[in-house]
This record gives C-alpha cells, sequence and structure tokens, in this order.
C-alpha cells in the first residue's frame, strides 16, 4: 500500500484525527502587559475577534471593542498590540513603556516579533480586525477606521460566518 493509501485507511479507520482545514495550529501563545499568556489555540471552540494594531494605536482598541460588544455576546476578543520594527529601537525597551500606558484590567498581548501580523496578514497601521471561527479558523479580516460603515460590514460577517447573533436591542442602523 502506498503512503497515501495507508493514511486515507487509516483516516477512514478513525485512527488518525481529522481537522478542519486552516492551519494546525495558531500563533504562538503571546504574553500581555501583566506577564500572563494567552493564545488563539486557548478560544478553541469560541468565536473570537482579534482586534490587532501597532503600538503607536492601542489607544483605539477600547473604543473598537466596546463598539462589537455593544452589539453582540457570545464573543471571546483578543487584544494584540504588534511592535513594528524601527531603526535603533529595539522592542523589550518599548514593552516597559506599553506597559504602563495599557489598563491592566485589560489584557492586551504584546507581539513583539510581528508574529500575528504576519501569520494573518494583517496590516497593524490602522486597526485591523479578523474573524476567527469556533475552529480557529481565519473568516474574514478588515483593516480601517473606526466608522459605521466598517462596523456594519464586520457585524454582518459575525452573524453570518461566525453564526453569532445580534443584541435585540441592535439593529444594522447602530454605530
Amino acid at each position: 500500500m502506498t503512503p497515501p493509501r495507508i493514511l486515507g485507511a487509516l483516516l477512514l479507520a478513525g485512527v488518525v484525527p481529522m481537522r478542519a482545514a486552516g492551519p494546525v495550529a495558531g500563533p504562538p501563545p503571546l504574553e500581555d502587559q501583566n506577564g500572563k499568556q494567552d493564545s488563539l489555540d486557548a478560544h478553541h471552540g469560541h468565536a473570537v475577534v482579534v482586534l490587532a494594531v501597532s503600538d503607536e494605536r492601542a489607544g483605539a482598541l477600547k473604543a473598537w471593542e466596546a463598539d462589537l460588544r455593544a452589539r453582540f455576546d457570545g464573543l471571546d476578543f483578543l487584544r494584540v498590540v504588534n511592535i513594528p520594527q524601527h531603526p535603533g529601537i529595539r522592542p523589550e525597551d518599548v514593552v516597559p513603556v506599553l506597559r504602563g500606558k495599557l489598563p491592566k484590567d485589560v489584557s492586551v498581548l504584546i507581539d513583539t516579533d510581528g508574529v500575528w501580523a504576519s501569520m494573518y496578514d494583517l496590516d497593524t497601521s490602522q486597526m485591523s480586525v479578523a474573524l476567527f471561527d469556533r475552529e480557529g479558523r481565519l473568516v474574514a479580516r478588515f483593516r480601517g477606521k473606526r466608522e459605521s460603515v466598517l462596523l456594519e460590514r464586520i457585524s454582518q460577517e459575525i452573524e453570518t460566518k461566525l453564526g453569532v447573533a445580534r443584541k435585540p436591542s441592535v439593529g444594522p442602523e447602530a454605530k
């Protein structure tokens, strides 16, 4: 039997677990400003919204999340701050400053190597919003300013691709 046939036979017999299409594993865990680790894999089984932005625009995270939480229950949020490479500035020098600016009660993951932005093709010069289904697959991504048109497009994708219904009091016209 050739190797592909052996693998096929094992899959049919249920010996080798099958995984849905998409990356085998999410990016490695990141540490937040409080030293706690989190990862996309830790949220397996949940619909996840990743808000990713550069360290210079980290202040925008709160408003984006508040807008989406006002529209939906049942979403997990991961906030990722990407520290882009700057000539003469080492990421390890930026992290302590960033930690001092971020609220202690909200976890913000700090990506000093740009792994998330690279793995999911996220341009963090503006806010990037990535939607992951319950299996951890990237199903949609957006980039732009927090405007009602973009928030509505994201909301529609949360409903259709993640299967999460809007809160009853929040219609498509919500800002």
